[in-house]
Order: structure tokens, then sequence, then C-alpha cells
């Protein structure tokens, strides 16, 4: 399936995203990326799915055209207001709704099932919001989360992750470090996302992610052998999932880019189960 680079405006703000819409009644998947990616991350995994389903892959605030907007757009909340928005405008709303996050796309996945009916979330190496407080809580994770510390500085951000030769090499270590060095091609579609940051600077200041959430149809993915987060325990699973389901990739923080085949099939079975 190929996606086509599309626009809308909400409220003054340019939405950007890449899908294809074949009929609104037919099932639409939701791809909701991380940091420091865009939504060009996707395009493998989708390449493996039929065209029997719609497909719609926001791009992150200002990980498109690079425009600086408030914090506060950032918020994981206001940004899934602007995908249901996004659903809602094209009438996709009509057709069972499903859900593909990765990275940080999972606390943005986790504020759109309050807003719409998803019928099944497809977490990949991610948690929501909530999910990800509660899981720093053991020692190992709190220590892989350290990086989070140094994102808490809007300038620091925008030096290191401003389009230029530093920005480049970084993100190349970034990838290599979670498992996905043939990169280049994505790396080119990859001009923006400094700003796509902003979101690890929200948890802290959302203090209404502490209280407790209830269980979301979710099933996980996880390679084991990502640098970033590690994999919920069985206790997290029950508490998290009303499925409790997990399926382990030999691979790192990017089974979409390593293991898109493998993904593809068990997700669309989950799909056509319904």
């Amino acid at each position: 399936m190929k996606l086509d680079l599309q626009k809308l405006e909400i409220e003054g703000k340019s939405l950007y995203w890449l899908g294809k819409i074949i009929d609104p009644s037919l099932p639409t998947t939701i791809f909701i990326h991380g940091f420091p990616d865009n939504a060009y991350v996707w395009e493998k995994l989708v390449s493996t799915f039929p065209q029997n389903m719609n497909v719609i892959c926001p791009f992150m605030w200002a990980t498109y055209d690079g425009v600086t907007v408030p914090s506060h757009h950032y918020r994981h909340s206001l940004f899934a207001f602007r995908i249901r928005e996004l659903i809602k405008s094209l009438g996709l709303e009509k057709g069972p709704l499903y859900v593909v996050a990765h990275d940080m796309g999972g606390a943005v996945a986790g504020e759109l099932n309050k807003k719409l009916d998803v019928k099944k979330n497809f977490f990949i190496n991610t948690f929501t919001a909530r999910q990800f407080l509660s899981h720093t809580r053991s020692l190992g994770q709190a220590i892989r989360s350290s990086y989070m510390i140094p994102m808490q500085f809007r300038l620091l951000q925008k030096i290191l992750f401003s389009p230029g030769i530093v920005r480049h090499q970084l993100l190349k270590r970034i990838y290599q470090i979670g498992g996905a060095k043939d990169v280049s091609d994505y790396l080119k579609k990859n001009e923006y996302g400094y700003m796509g940051g902003e979101v690890y600077r929200q948890i802290p200041r959302d203090f209404n992610l502490l209280a407790k959430e209830k269980a979301m149809p979710i099933i996980y993915f996880w390679g084991n052998k990502d640098y970033f987060l590690l994999p919920p325990t069985k206790e997290e699973l029950k508490n998290f999932s009303t499925m409790a389901n997990i399926h382990h990739f030999n691979c790192g923080h990017w089974p979409q880019l390593t293991n898109q085949v493998e993904l593809s099939k068990i997700i669309q079975q989950e799909i056509q189960h319904e």
C-alpha cells in the first residue's frame, strides 16, 4: 500500500499525515509514531498491508514542516484530540478503528482511546504515559529512562536536533543503539523532528498521569534487545491490558523497521479475527 502526503487545518494549525482512504466503512488503522521519528517510519510496515483498509499516519507536531508551536500543543491529550478531529472529518468513525503505536506514540494512543471507540491497540515497544510512569518504578527502567532528563531543556533539544550534520549523526547513532542500522533512506525523509521531543517535557507536567488508568485492549510487541525500554512484566500485563498478550521479537527498539513482515502478519490476523 502506497501512502499519500496530506494536510488538514484544525483550529488554525496544520496537521500533516500520510495515508490512504479506500472506504470509510472499512476498518481504519491509525499509526502513531514516537520520538525522534516522523510518520515515514511506518512506510515499510504499511507496505505489507492489504488494500482493504484505511490507513492514517499523522505527523507529530513540527516533525514534517519544522514550524514551532506552543509547548502546550504537545500535550498527549491535545494531540489525541487533533487525531480524533482528523478521523471525524474523514468520516472514518463509521468503521472499526485500530491503533498501532510506537515509543512516545503510546502516550497519545492512551488518550485517543478515551476519545474514540478503538477496537484494539497494537503497542510496539511502548506504553501509555501512565503505564510508563508506573513502569519506571523499577530501577532498571529508571536507569534506562535517564536520557529524559536532558530532554527537559528545550534549548538543548534545539541545538541537538535542528537540521544539520550534528542532528544527522546523532540520529544515526540513536537508531544504531536501538538496533535499526539500515535507516539511510528513512533519515533523508526525517529532516525535522527535534520539536517532537517536546512530548518528553510534557510528561512531568501532566500531573493527572499519576491517576490510575483502566486496562485497555492492548496487544504488545517487543524487541527484546531494546536499549531504551524494558518489556512489561507479567503482573503489569494483567494491570495494563484486558488481553494480557505480548509477542517478542529478536530485535531492538524499532521492530517496524527490522521485523515488519512478522509484525504485519500478526496485526492483520488480529484485525481479521475481530
